[in-house]
């Protein structure tokens, strides 16, 4: 039985970006994560071992955020990579990551860089 955990809105100020001043000024961040997993022992045993911690996750993006790139491609795989290692009961997942304020002169929302796995 597959179930996911999810974790929307997070909002992270982290130095991302190709441009010299993104890395100088910093930016607003958007992290979208779903997290999906075999939840059978975590329903039945209602214990916070059997399940993917949320609040382990968010510590484990905010940790992977803090780390300047340029692309946020990499960020992405960064925080992709780390929560596979601290979760091996994660079977796939979706990860979006948003730039609220870019450097671009358009109005517009945000930009984005979106892993499905």
């Amino acid at each position: 039985m597959t179930a996911s955990v999810h974790i929307d809105g997070l909002r992270v100020f982290a130095r991302h970006g190709v441009l010299p001043q993104e890395r100088t000024v910093g930016n607003t961040f958007e992290v979208l994560v779903r997290i999906d997993f075999d939840a059978r022992d975590a329903m039945v045993a209602d214990s916070l071992a059997d399940t993917v911690n949320y609040a382990e996750a968010v510590e484990i993006i905010r940790q992977e955020m803090s780390r300047p790139s340029r692309l946020l491609e990499n960020a992405v795989y960064r925080i992709h990579q780390a929560l596979i290692e601290h979760f091996p009961t994660i079977t796939g997942g979706h990860i979006s990551l948003y730039k609220l304020q870019p450097p671009i002169p358009a109005e517009m929302r945000r930009v984005g860089f979106s892993l499905d796995w």
